[in-house]
């Protein structure tokens, strides 16, 4: 097993499924930082089955998936965008992030 779905299991399994706790809050982003540090090619909708396995329902898991995507492209950004550069080096036509 690797290390995002360890930390998504260390999330999901002890989560509580109707209304997140700032822990477990904690433990989702502690996810999405491993997801991208390690490069995993989860997308949102791949996340939102894994939740929807996991017990959640599948508003929460969409939610909180939108919340991965979201998260996973500020942290792309980061990455690869300096200070100083604006919005349109990392935007495609239309609004949509690269990421």
């Amino acid at each position: 097993m690797g290390r995002a779905e360890l930390a998504f299991k260390q999330f999901a399994v002890i989560a509580n499924k109707s209304s997140l706790h700032p822990l477990d809050w904690g433990r989702f982003y502690r996810f999405v930082a491993t997801a991208h540090a390690f490069g995993v090619g989860w997308s949102d909708g791949d996340v939102q089955r894994r939740l929807v396995d996991s017990g959640f329902s599948l508003e929460k898991a969409r939610r909180l998936a939108e919340a991965y995507w979201h998260a996973r492209c500020a942290l792309y950004v980061r990455r690869h965008m300096g200070y100083r550069d604006n919005y349109r080096s990392w935007m495609r036509h239309g609004g949509t992030p690269w990421c």
